[in-house]
């Protein structure tokens, strides 16, 4: 149902063992679906009847139950017996099991597939997008900072749109890693380096830049994961 994604390939020892990335198919036998659901708390069952297209609520059901289930082999509690407290933002941290908020977590579900990074003494965040057809650039434009619209144009056409989905899971990783209220798209900005690996080249506001970011792909997906470095 979930397997642990082998950080090996990443190349970056002092990222490592700090963080671990679990991944799940959310497109499940209905017998497992109810299994997952005996798992979720009150309100995480009315949060998924309040999604109108039954595969939405199937999914959000799976997630939140795997999500569950990972935890509690971390903390040694039982899935049902987790508890979360969410920021003003919505960002959900885990209260049953964790001393001084030790662990910390993310989730990020796109098509059927989901990612889950558990850091230990960092904030971390990931996302996860289909890669499919549609107008990048000019979505670029719109939401994106300038340097990062003007990187994409450089692309060969063929090429912008995985560009387009990597620079954007990259951008949504780091929103999400610091759960503190930034605005939108264009309070980061993040480029290549001479390399071709992504980086925070800018920040809005009063928020520190020591962020290591990672972009890969799995199947048609494209994912990124921001883990807090603490340098």
């Amino acid at each position: 149902m979930f397997q642990r994604v082998d950080l090996t390939p990443f190349g970056d020892d002092a990222i490592a063992p700090h963080v671990e990335v679990w991944q799940a198919d959310l497109d499940l036998h209905l017998s497992q679906i109810a299994g997952l659901e005996r798992l979720l708390s009150a309100e995480e069952r009315q949060r998924a009847a309040a999604f109108r297209r039954e595969s939405d609520r199937l999914h959000f059901t799976a997630a939140r139950g795997i999500l569950r289930q990972i935890l509690a082999s971390y903390v040694g509690v039982a899935p049902p017996g987790l508890e979360f407290a969410y920021s003003q933002r919505g960002k959900p941290g885990l209260i049953t099991g964790n001393s001084q908020g030790e662990i910390q977590f993310n989730l990020s579900h796109s098509h059927g597939k989901a990612l889950y990074a558990i850091a230990f003494n960092r904030r971390v965040g990931i996302d996860l997008e289909k890669i499919r057809s549609l107008d990048g650039l000019t979505l670029a434009k719109r939401f994106f900072c300038e340097a990062e619209y003007s990187q994409l144009s450089n692309h060969p056409k063929a090429a912008q749109n995985r560009a387009f989905f990597q620079l954007w899971t990259a951008k949504e990783a780091l929103l999400k890693a610091t759960g503190t209220g930034l605005i939108g798209l264009k309070d980061v900005e993040i480029l290549p380096n001479n390399d071709g690996q992504l980086f925070l080249a800018k920040i809005v506001g009063n928020y520190p830049h020591n962020w290591y970011l990672k972009t890969w792909e799995i199947d048609n997906w494209a994912a990124a994961i921001a883990v807090e470095t603490l340098k």
